[in-house]
């Protein structure tokens, strides 16, 4: 008897010995054998500490950490503490091993924290991602109850205040959950909120109109619902662009599918085809096809094969451009000219290119050209650029430029060039001269140098 009393004492000792800091909870992955995940993880990670936390879990199946904040947690960012272990060093933003062991993150409303480590010789890796919740009613704004809304999506007029994580704050879960509910008709729509700047596509455009007043409710994992009532949405400015916007190259049979605007059938709507180097724009009328939707059922068949811009425009007022190549047969072309940031190669640019001498800009070919390492990244199919004015004409040979496409999981391959400092100031037609000989049809913009 006295020998389990005994027991039960030191117990109780190593149990009141083990409490953990009030304002520090940690979990560590266990390294003994056990899910493969888990066990590799445990070989990289001895635990996460996050301070004022209530609880940290971690899931072997996404190799993820839950933490789970206290209602009153208020600082702005959370103080992430690593325990790596030996040779085990936290990855830079640049691939780098780092001496840090502390992230503090501002998860309010953000994407889940990631974080990679790596060994001393960089051989090995593993990533990880944090997600934060709470559990108690979130604190959310309404910053406004009149909602513009187009079908090419709207944005939800919250702010998150108080008591809010990371979208998502759980593994396998897609964020905030919203919905918009008529209390006049029943009529509903609901949408995941991953961002705050996310917009929502919603088929049933003209019903947000006549169904109203909405009551809009936003829900998080595992906390009570937000609801606002007397929410309503008027028709906003449309914003009209070409679906599917990958689609360059148009035949003269095909149509032009617009999106973008919420649309009226009693109004007038026209695409004009313009470019530098026509005598006269071109300009047809649109068929409206839904509230959603206007089309041109078939490009004018007197149209040369070139580049042109597209412009949309509802009577008189314009809602929208895009940039087309046409043609019957494939052929090369300029696809975009543009000066700036290099993830504009993900977009065709539809304004006019005004440059200074010594100015660089960028020309994205078509077809496009990618790779999917950076090591395969070369000039091989990029082409000089050919300036003709009244006063000069001269080549413009590339340099090499590339842009990692990180949704598409490629590099985006393109030249970057230079204005001559002694270039004459004028407007200049440009072509593309490509490695295999082949001439582009002038892209739809001269270049104008001041």
């Amino acid at each position: 008897m006295k020998n389990n009393i005994c027991c039960i004492i030191l117990l109780i000792t190593i149990m009141i010995g083990c409490k953990k800091k009030e304002d520090l909870i940690e979990i560590a992955p266990n390294p003994d054998p056990g899910p493969v995940s888990l066990t590799k993880a445990g070989e990289f990670i001895k635990s996460l500490k996050v301070a004022g936390a209530t609880e940290v879990k971690f899931d072997s199946l996404s190799n993820s950490y839950v933490v789970t904040m206290p209602d009153n947690f208020t600082a702005e960012k959370a103080e992430v503490l690593l325990g790596m272990q030996p040779k085990i060093f936290l990855s830079d933003s640049s691939g780098k091993a780092s001496p840090d062991t502390v992230i503090r993150y501002a998860f309010r409303g953000e994407s889940p924290m990631d974080f990679s480590l790596m060994d001393e010789k960089n051989t090995n890796r593993f990533h990880f991602m944090v997600y934060f919740n709470f559990k108690g009613r979130p604190d959310i704004e309404l910053l406004k109850n009149e909602i513009p809304i187009n079908s090419n999506g709207i944005q939800v007029p919250i702010r998150f205040l108080a008591r809010v994580g990371t979208l998502p704050s759980v593994p396998m879960d897609g964020g905030a959950r919203v919905r918009f509910l008529s209390r006049k008709t029943g009529f509903s729509a609901d949408a995941v909120l991953y961002d705050l700047n996310a917009t929502f596509l919603f088929s049933s455009a003209s019903r947000f109109i006549s169904d109203g007043p909405f009551a809009l409710e936003v829900k998080l994992v595992d906390q009570p619902p937000v609801v606002f009532e007397n929410i309503r949405f008027t028709r906003g400015v449309p914003n009209a662009a070409i679906y599917p916007s990958y689609e360059f190259q148009h035949k003269r049979t095909d149509s032009v599918h617009v999106y973008g605007g919420f649309y009226l059938p009693e109004e007038k709507y026209t695409i004009t085809f313009s470019s530098d180097n026509m005598v006269a724009p071109v300009s047809v009328p649109m068929v409206v096809k839904d509230s959603s939707h206007i089309a041109l059922e078939k490009i004018p068949s007197t149209l040369a094969d070139g580049s042109y811009l597209l412009s949309f425009y509802e009577k008189d007022k314009l809602i929208g451009n895009g940039h087309i190549y046409l043609g019957d047969a494939p052929a090369k072309s300029i696809e975009t000219i543009w000066k700036g940031a290099l993830q504009q190669s993900t977009t065709r640019n539809t304004e006019r290119v005004v440059l200074k001498k010594g100015d660089d800009f960028y020309a994205k070919p078509s077809p496009i050209v990618y790779a999917y390492r950076e090591s395969d990244i070369n000039l091989n199919n990029i082409p000089k650029l050919h300036l003709v004015s009244s006063a000069r004409t001269v080549d413009l040979t590339p340099g090499l430029a590339s842009f990692h496409w990180g949704i598409a999981g490629i590099y985006l391959v393109f030249g970057k060039y230079k204005i001559p400092a002694d270039l004459p100031a004028g407007s200049y037609t440009v072509t593309a001269i490509f490695p295999d000989g082949t001439q582009s049809k002038s892209y739809w913009s001269r270049i104008a140098v001041q």
